[in-house]
């Protein structure tokens, strides 16, 4: 079988189960809590509280968020990949398929939330005609 292949398929079964940002957060959580060795489950812990203690509660409430708490989210979490994408403490990167897929959900959750949040103006402003 070809080598590009198998790591294409390694890479697909690596980020199935990833459909929202909350799941890659909770992958890191549950890997660092598991019977990972050493150095893996402290790269795993490192990413875990990171997105834990900077984005993973915004993303839980945003479709509720404000435009310019959406907005600054935005930024902070551009600033949280950057840091885990970069980090030097561990031998290991972050792995690009992974990054690849949570840039992609990540995407698609600010999408949603601008929508819903035109969608309830339209409605209100529908609503006051």
């Amino acid at each position: 079988m070809n080598n590009k292949y198998v790591h294409f398929m390694d890479a697909v079964v690596l980020v199935a189960g990833i459909l929202s940002p909350t799941d890659e957060f909770q992958y890191w959580a549950d890997l660092a809590a598991s019977g990972t060795k050493g150095d893996d489950r402290d790269r795993a812990r490192y990413f875990s509280d990171t997105f834990q203690k900077q984005i993973a509660p915004q993303f839980a409430t945003l479709s509720s968020l404000s435009m310019a708490d959406a907005t600054e989210l935005v930024e902070e979490t551009q600033d949280v990949l950057d840091e885990v994408w970069k980090q030097t403490d561990f031998d290991k990167p972050y792995p690009e398929a992974r990054m690849r897929c949570l840039l992609e959900v990540i995407g698609t959750d600010f999408s949603d939330a601008c929508l819903f949040g035109l969608f309830h103006l339209a409605i209100s402003s529908y609503g006051s005609l």
